[in-house]
């Protein structure tokens, strides 16, 4: 009797947890889902409006709200929380102020500077969920990585930005400096090894941030991305941990 009575409120709670548990993983999907198309549509916009003034303003605010969404992700303290949303809100700013006051170089190492912090803490949240919090792979999980890949091939197109912005000439097969939107399309078609031609570098940092990036990328895919999709294993549903 005293083994019943012991046992019997256990099942509540395990399936209290449980219903829990696959309610975060859901919201989990969610948050990672707005997160993977707040990505999308930031490449959208330097694709179409990143030679235009306010185009640069615009790839800052919609990554300074990619950000503010990927602190659904997971809780943080309040602390740092405030932190999070003083960089999106420094970042926006500043973008401002130089879409308002600078231009050349000035304007393009600005909003390039803004992207690679936005970027980083970005990334920061979500390898830190990849890396700590989870035990298994999910669903939720093979959103985040394909987010860390996109925001990688954005970081490294910063990086390019600020080069064309010093070194001229930078890039060849496109303005000089190169606009966003060649910058990110070089990034891109790097981090995939596409080799297509049209764009190459052309200076001795050109040359070094593109052979860093096919290296990172590379890695990143047949390491990362290769282990967790080998472990995802879609419908299979265990408890959260």
């Amino acid at each position: 009797m005293s083994t019943g009575g012991e046992n019997a409120p256990v099942s509540p709670r395990g399936g209290s947890t449980g219903a829990h548990g696959r309610n975060a993983q859901r919201q989990r999907v969610v948050a990672f889902s707005w997160l993977l198309g707040g990505l999308l549509v930031t490449y959208a916009l330097v694709i179409t409006t990143g030679e235009r003034l306010l185009g640069s303003f615009a790839r800052t605010v919609a990554l300074a709200l990619v950000l503010l969404a990927a602190l659904r992700i997971r809780r943080l303290s309040r602390g740092r929380t405030g932190a999070i949303a003083v960089v999106s809100a420094a970042a926006v700013v500043v973008a401002a102020l130089a879409t308002a006051f600078a231009r050349g170089t000035v304007l393009t190492v600005l909003t390039a500077s803004t992207t690679l912090a936005l970027v980083t803490v970005t990334s920061s949240l979500v390898i830190r969920y990849l890396m700590v919090r989870r035990a298994r792979v999910d669903l939720a999980t093979v959103l985040g990585v394909l987010c860390i890949y996109l925001l990688i091939a954005m970081l490294f197109s910063s990086l390019h930005e600020i080069g064309g912005a010093l070194v001229a000439p930078y890039l060849g097969g496109t303005s000089a400096p190169p606009s966003p939107g060649d910058c990110l399309y070089y990034s891109v078609i790097t981090i995939t090894t596409v080799g297509i031609g049209d764009i190459g570098p052309v200076s001795n940092l050109a040359r070094m941030v593109t052979v860093l990036e096919a290296v990172v990328g590379q890695l990143y895919l047949v390491s990362v991305v290769a282990a967790v999709v080998s472990g995802w294993r879609p419908g299979v549903h265990r408890g959260a941990a």
